[in-house]
């Protein structure tokens, strides 16, 4: 039976340029190393924020940078016998910042181990193997992006109840 649910967002940070992407290297319980990934958090953990606003706000909280969101990467659904995980993915544009590790503090309320903050070219970005990418779904946004693939910010909804 299913009993963990989470939702999640995503971001696939890029320069305004949109040759380079930003990743962060974080060290996660279920890993044995620090390891490459995309801007990822919980959504519904604040009062009455949108998906794209927690988006923005983790890329503030997590790369020191302000963004805004160009296009949508898509949904990425995982799950087992006890887990489900939906993740909303979003290409989004550095405006304003230097990427930086955040403070130990704050990483520390957020329960983070961000240890690095890195601009990658496509090129290098190519060459990193599938295992220094922290999951399977982070390797695969991150190649969507590669090739070029994303949908219109439209594609995305977020209605209120009635």
């Amino acid at each position: 039976m299913i009993d963990d649910i989470k939702i999640k967002v995503g971001a696939l940070v890029t320069n305004q340029v949109g040759d380079k992407a930003l990743f962060i290297k974080e060290k996660i319980k279920k890993k044995d190393r620090p390891l490459w990934n995309i801007i990822q958090g919980t959504y519904g953990d604040r009062e009455n924020e949108t998906i794209l606003e927690a988006t923005i706000r983790e890329c503030k909280e997590e790369a020191l940078v302000n963004v805004e969101v160009k296009n949508f990467l898509g949904a990425y659904i995982s799950s087992d016998e006890t887990k489900f995980r939906a993740l909303f993915a979003f290409l989004v544009e550095a405006t304003e910042g230097k990427p930086a590790i955040p403070r130990k503090e704050d990483q520390d309320l957020r329960q983070e181990s961000i240890i690095e903050v890195k601009w990658f070219t496509r090129e290098e970005i190519a060459s990193i193997p599938k295992e220094e990418f922290i999951s399977s779904r982070s390797f695969a946004i991150v190649h969507q992006w590669l090739r070029n693939e994303s949908y219109p910010l439209a594609m995305y909804k977020q209605i209120p109840f009635d």
